[in-house]
């Protein structure tokens, strides 16, 4: 299970390093991939801790790590042609890693 797991954060890390890429890759990006730019380094985080906690559930086997794991692994971002819905599922994301980022600050 454990490698399941950090497979799947690996893939969310390769996939928004592939997004971050390609977007900067356009002078002039489409509104929604420019939101998605200037957040991404939330995103960041988010893998960053989950993938830290992976290694504290692997170092000692409690449950409690591998709760944190899945909370902060964040959601993939599919985007579709609509820009405006592209938006909410961007936003929707955002507010949901500037919770938990911001729970585990006060932790």
């Amino acid at each position: 299970m454990n490698s399941i797991i950090k497979d799947t954060i690996e893939y969310l890390r390769d996939y928004y390093l592939d997004w971050n890429d390609y977007i900067e890759r356009f002078s002039f990006p489409r509104m929604d991939y420019y939101f998605l730019l200037i957040n991404i380094s939330s995103f960041y985080k988010m893998i960053d801790k989950s993938s830290y906690y992976l290694d504290k559930y692997n170092e000692n086997n409690d449950f409690l790590y591998l709760v944190y794991v899945l909370i902060f692994m964040p959601k993939k971002i599919i985007f579709t042609n609509n820009i405006y819905n592209n938006f909410k599922i961007i936003r929707e994301s955002l507010n949901y890693n500037s919770f938990v980022l911001e729970k585990y600050e006060e932790d």
